[in-house]
């Protein structure tokens, strides 16, 4: 019996370890698609502020924009998740 019961724990294990990868996969995916709409928009906002966009600047503002909104993004999450 203490084997069969072993048997479920580990595949009820493996399922849930299976889903984790899968979801983070899709939220890869997620995030690389952000990821070049945010480029996007940065790259405009560079343009209209007359930023060269070859100085190391535009990597320092771009990362500040980023890491701006997935804060904002990290926060309504866990907001979420606790209700």
């Amino acid at each position: 019996m203490k084997k069969r019961g072993k048997n479920n724990n580990i595949r009820k294990e493996f399922r849930n370890r299976m889903f984790i990868a899968i979801s983070s996969a899709f939220a890869l995916v997620i995030a690389l698609t952000w990821n070049d709409a945010i480029r996007g928009a940065v790259d405009k906002l560079l343009e209209i502020m007359n930023v060269q966009t070859t100085t190391y600047l535009y990597k320092i503002i771009a990362a500040i924009i980023i890491t701006f909104i997935c804060v904002i993004g990290i926060l309504i999450a866990s907001k979420r998740t606790e209700k």
